[in-house]
């Protein structure tokens, strides 16, 4: 009998244990290592990758919203810190194992069981909530543990979590931020209970391990003090710039399980008063902001299923916190509904309803896993995926190798650091992210110094969640207009080439300034009717809007533009990123465009470009912002004549005629302008779209054709451009995001007939089929 309750208690306290640790493991260890790839988030991946291997100091050279132990969140793979981080991988999988075997080592069988159901449906689910639940459950556990008696316990625990905190303060900031507020809250818990020892051993704990994982991860311990600058600015004006709206009944869902749940807590604690309930509850509550921010700033699907995890772990720390004092009908209810939690709202399935296909994938994740174990070590099968994975990378969008170093604007950070070039990227290295006049003025000074500047930049506008285009990095173009030069285009058309003038000017200045006080909703006239028009805007929280930034996130706020040729454009912008200012006018919507702001200075007084004539400031909701804000409109100097780029025809022999136009086949001319100078040169404008009606584009290529009446046809390639609303405008069920075409340059008109009036045609090459239309345009040369 004896023997058989050892067994029993044998397995009651290991097999918990050890079943945890293998799906933690399975869940949060690195196994398969990840490789660069072609898009936005691999971007800076592996770009942040690469500055901690080259140990770029953040903080300093790198300001992000990670820490350069970056690997060990994202399992980037990388010959020097891989080993580093899988070790430190398994680590975090052991403490989060260790932390929920001992909170919930004296629960029921039940209990223990739905938290085993719990990590294993949600194996396939990203790790973001996992990394958020550990310094919160190391916290809990210390503070449920504690023993004025058993000091080596409290003491472990306190360790142990310092050294938690430092980690994963080095991994992500949002991760440790967390984790510094529930150590400094633990902190105060052992200053209650007068227990010094515990109180140094924390502190120790955390000093002692994040300096050595600082070293470790191959930052120099002079520049450790740079570090809070990374911490400060990567978190800051996250919440208004990265917020997304999405659904509205969710959140307000989570809010009422939320607050009812802290209800209970707060009354569990304070009747009667309990210190250890009172220090307990301030976690959870600390836990519950940071997971509900979280899931709604962004408000995807993808971001909003944390906080669905959280409803389920907290459904089955309600269970365990209530057991026996519950009637039987109304404990089976809570057990319903932690089961339905688990298979339901943890599938991350946008449904609310059992998907079967969530235990298929959770399945097949762990045995995938478990199959790739050897890929861990497996260092020479490792190094080859990663340079095939490169190699695939620098064929979707070929750079050329440039002599010096070399920067690439917005976002694709992946396509330069495959092409081999040297990489030398400003301190917000994702235009995107300069989301605070400090990071906007850094990424300026970057490339206003002469030290630190790159001597090549890859140019491509592109930007998110519908911003204004010159928003990202908007101070910066000062500097870039004024102090590098247009070279060409790289082989796909894909980007800009700007290479740094070898006797460069100086950044663009304001040759005129006009300051007025805007209200919302107003239209506002811009100024200057020609010209590089400049525009800083300062707006203002209300009270209201500061109080919701704290547990949720403000509105969107819109710019609203009216354009001098009559034309209305509504676009996204980010309060914080207009203060230091961006290009207004010429609307800038396209890298052609961008490149148009280098010609428009050869000929200051050309209208290349849509000029805008008014604007108004509308937020979402008004009351979030005080009705009164400052405004300055700045009229630049033109960029110098040299920089201008004198493109060419293509000529192409053939006796053209009239085409019949294929019904299918649906386009639009949005502006078309043109000009001759003195000196043959012509200035020319083009924007629209087409494609072929019912037809998904999965590639596009477009030219402009100019036919004389014999036939002789000269043809202008075309760029591409990305024209999102054309799919949303035809709403069809087919993605017409590719139908755009643009043109914005100055040509060299040697090759046009004088007395000469060329038709207008358009060719397009859609899914390898070719069509020509005509434009309804014509080009009199005189």
């Amino acid at each position: 009998m004896r023997n058989k309750f050892s067994i029993t208690a044998f397995a009651g306290k290991y097999y918990f244990f050890l079943l945890l640790l293998v799906l933690i493991l399975c869940k949060i260890a690195i196994v398969s290592p990840g490789f660069p790839r072609y898009g936005l988030d691999p971007s800076w991946q592996f770009a942040l990758s690469v500055a901690s291997d080259n140990h770029f100091v953040f903080g300093k050279d790198i300001i992000y919203t990670f820490g350069p132990l970056i690997n060990v969140d994202t399992g980037t793979w990388s010959l020097h810190s891989h080993g580093l981080s899988v070790f430190l991988s398994i680590l975090i999988a052991a403490a989060l194992s260790l932390f929920v075997y001992k909170f919930f080592q004296k629960s029921n069988f039940l209990v223990k069981l739905l938290l085993l159901i719990f990590f294993f449906v949600n194996l396939s689910s990203a790790r973001d909530f996992f990394y958020c639940l550990l310094p919160a459950l190391a916290s809990l556990t210390a503070i449920k543990s504690y023993s004025d008696k058993n000091s080596t316990s409290n003491l472990v625990y306190a360790v142990l979590l310092g050294f938690i905190a430092a980690l994963l303060l080095l991994v992500k900031l949002s991760f440790g931020v967390e984790s510094l507020i529930c150590l400094i809250i633990l902190l105060i818990f052992y200053a209650a209970k007068k227990d010094k020892v515990s109180l140094v051993a924390l502190a120790a704990g955390f000093l002692v391990s994040f300096i050595i994982l600082y070293l470790a991860a191959g930052q120099n311990i002079q520049d450790i003090f740079y570090y809070p600058l990374n911490i400060y600015y990567g978190v800051s004006g996250y919440n208004d710039a990265m917020s997304n709206p999405g659904p509205v009944v969710p959140v307000i869902a989570s809010s009422i399980f939320l607050l009812l749940l802290m209800s209970y807590l707060a009354f569990r604690s304070l009747n009667p008063c309990n210190i250890k309930g009172i220090f307990s509850l301030l976690v959870i509550s600390l836990l519950s902001l940071v997971v509900f921010k979280h899931s709604y700033v962004r408000n995807d699907s993808g971001h909003a299923a944390d906080i669905y995890l959280f409803e389920s772990f907290l459904l089955i720390y309600l269970l365990n916190d209530i057991d026996g004092r519950l009637k039987p009908v109304f404990k089976n209810i809570l057990i319903t509904c932690c089961v339905w939690s688990l298979f339901c709202f943890g599938s991350q399935n946008d449904s609310v309803f059992f998907s079967g296909s969530q235990i298929k994938r959770s399945y097949e994740d762990f045995v995938s896993r478990a199959e790739n174990v050897d890929r861990i070590f497996n260092e020479d099968r490792n190094k080859v995926d990663f340079e095939n994975n490169l190699k695939i990378v620098s064929q979707v969008s070929p750079l050329p190798s440039l002599k010096g170093t070399s920067d690439i604007y917005n976002y694709n950070q992946a396509v330069l650091l495959a092409s081999g070039n040297t990489w030398n990227p400003r301190p917000a290295f994702q235009s995107y992210q300069a989301v605070t006049p400090y990071l906007a003025k850094v990424n300026y000074d970057h490339l206003v110094k002469q030290d630190t500047a790159p001597d090549n930049i890859f140019f491509r506008l592109e930007t998110i969640d519908g911003r204004f285009p010159s928003l990202d990095d908007g101070l910066s173009w000062k500097a870039l207009l004024g102090l590098y030069k247009p070279t060409g285009w790289t082989e796909n058309n894909d980007y800009l080439i700007l290479k740094r003038d070898d006797a460069p000017g100086n950044v663009l200045q304001a040759k005129s300034t006009k300051n007025i006080v805007g209200r919302i909703g107003q239209e506002i006239v811009n100024p200057y009717e020609n010209g590089l028009v400049f525009l800083k805007l300062h707006m203002r929280k209300s009270m209201l809007g500061k109080l919701i930034t704290v547990v949720y996130k403000t509105d969107p706020v819109w710019l609203q533009l009216k354009l001098q040729n009559g034309q209305e454009m509504k676009f996204r912008i980010i309060p914080p990123m207009c203060e230091t200012g961006f290009l207004v006018s010429p609307l800038t919507l396209s890298t052609a465009d961008f490149s148009s702001l280098y010609e428009s200075g050869y000929f200051p007084d050309s209208d290349i470009g849509l000029r805008v004539r008014s604007l108004a400031i509308i937020p979402e909701n008004p009351n979030q912002y005080l009705d009164s804000f400052d405004v300055t409109f700045e009229q630049l100097e033109h960029p110098e004549r040299s920089k201008a780029i004198v493109h060419k025809f293509q000529q192409t022999i053939t006796e053209f005629k009239d085409v019949i136009v294929d019904p299918s086949i649906k386009y639009n001319v949005d502006s078309f302008t043109f000009r001759f100078t003195d000196d043959r040169k012509l200035i020319l404008s083009l924007h629209g779209w087409a494609f072929k009606k019912n037809e998904t584009i999965q590639n596009s290529k477009f030219a402009m054709l100019f036919i004389d009446e014999k036939g002789n046809c000269l043809q202008i390639p075309l760029l591409n451009a990305q024209r999102h609303d054309v799919s949303s405008y035809f709403n069809d069920g087919h993605d017409y995001d590719k139908s755009g075409y643009i043109t914005s340059g100055i040509f060299d008109s040697s090759e046009l007939q004088r007395k000469t009036e060329y038709k207008v045609y358009l060719k397009m090459i859609i899914n390898q089929a070719e069509y020509v239309v005509p434009l309804d345009r014509t080009l009199p040369v005189s």
